[in-house]
């Protein structure tokens, strides 16, 4: 009987060693994947700023093509030029 708990003392504190060792190595990977994934909603962050100042430009691109379609479309139908196209 006592060899018999002597036997599962040693097969119980290899396993809980086995199971130590798995535990370090998952605390490790979690400080590892929180770290990029730190990186990662930053640079997500940074793209966002990126996206919506592309965006601003683009709406002041889009209301100079307006004013500028404007004034050409006022310039082809003004009086001044239907008499140079005339002549």
């Amino acid at each position: 009987m006592r060899r018999e708990n002597e036997e599962r003392l040693v097969k119980v504190t290899e396993e809980n060693n086995e199971l130590r060792k798995d535990n370090a190595s998952l605390k490790k990977g979690e400080v590892e994947m929180k770290r990029k994934l730190k990186n990662f909603e930053q640079k997500v962050s940074h793209l966002e700023k990126e996206v919506c100042s592309l965006n601003n430009k683009l709406k002041g691109q889009n209301t100079k093509v307006d004013v500028l379609s404007e004034k050409l479309v006022s310039m082809l139908f003004s009086p001044n030029l239907l008499l140079v196209a005339i002549i």
